[in-house]
């Protein structure tokens, strides 16, 4: 097993580097450079290395000699002056308002199959859908005095701190099923793939009400009856009725049928460091022809 960790290390540390560990700040202020953020909640995704009792949720409580030690120091949220964060999945004595832990130990960034995946069916795709609901559900609970003081403000989950600490379960789990090293490391491109469309899923949930359209009035998405600008006349004098939201910035949709300019402005740097195009040449630098022979190895 030894030889084959080894063996698996260089591939390994490829997934690693593109999922265990990452800080993903979702739409941070654009602050001078010698600014703090000011982070008021965190939400963390994961698995084991990070799980703060999830899977003793699920599954009950881990034996001796698990737990022994504790920080002896300022770690994590305490570096950022928050408290430390409760597991999502934990229903008792739980205190979500500066943010939660969706990290269950053995979770995967690929769906558990026969084949791939971790050793617990709640992998990162699972979480993602966990948060999405959490935001929703909290600021409805929150109207009530009740739990006011243990849930999130609603402007928390656009201005928090997104961390990961996945993907190990996903290499790892092929070595437990006998399967070869060169038929782990072919699984790597798909679990980066699917850790990278998860966070895009999650950067576009960092937008308020994000199919909703920003400007007009009338339908659940478009804005069939009152289109944007729309206007109405009142005692001679005309009135538009159909304004825009108070935060575009927030919204993906326009009117319906257009982008905000916060999406085209997410969607422009998505496109201008050439990451996205064939051959991948930043914008700035496409006006150098290539050798078409370079391009095919010729």
């Amino acid at each position: 097993m030894e030889g084959r960790l080894k063996e698996l290390s260089s591939g390994r540390h490829m997934a690693v580097a593109a999922a265990a560990g990452l800080l993903l700040c979702l739409f941070p202020a654009r602050l001078p450079a010698a600014a703090v953020c000011d982070f008021p909640a965190i939400f963390n995704f994961g698995s084991s290395n990070s799980d703060v009792g999830g899977l003793l949720a699920v599954l009950g409580q881990v034996p001796p000699p698990n737990g022994e030690t504790y920080f002896h120091g300022r770690r994590g949220a305490e570096d950022l002056r928050l408290p430390h964060l409760s597991a999502y999945l934990d229903s008792v004595g739980s205190n979500f308002s500066h943010g939660a832990n969706f990290a269950v130990a053995g979770s995967s960034i690929r769906p558990q199959t026969a084949t791939q995946g971790g050793y617990i069916p709640i992998p990162l795709n699972v979480q993602l859908v966990e948060f999405s609901d959490f935001l929703v559900r909290s600021q409805i609970f929150r109207s009530g005095r009740i739990f006011t003081r243990f849930l999130p403000q609603e402007e928390y989950f656009y201005r928090a701190l997104s961390t990961f600490e996945i993907g190990q379960n996903d290499l790892t789990s092929g070595l437990k099923q006998n399967r070869t090293i060169d038929q782990i490391k072919a699984d790597i491109p798909d679990v980066t793939t699917q850790f990278s469309d998860t966070i895009k899923v999650l950067v576009f949930v960092g937008f308020r009400q994000p199919f909703m359209a920003c400007c007009g009035h009338g339908g659940k998405y478009i804005n069939n009856s009152r289109r944007c600008g729309f206007k109405t006349t009142v005692e001679g004098k005309e009135i538009v009725i159909a304004k825009s939201c108070k935060d575009p910035s927030v919204r993906v949709s326009w009117d319906g049928m257009h982008f905000t300019e916060a999406a085209y402005r997410w969607i422009f740097e998505q496109i201008v460091d050439g990451s996205h195009s064939d051959p991948p040449i930043p914008l700035n630098m496409a006006c150098h022809r290539m050798d078409h022979r370079d391009k095919f190895n010729v």
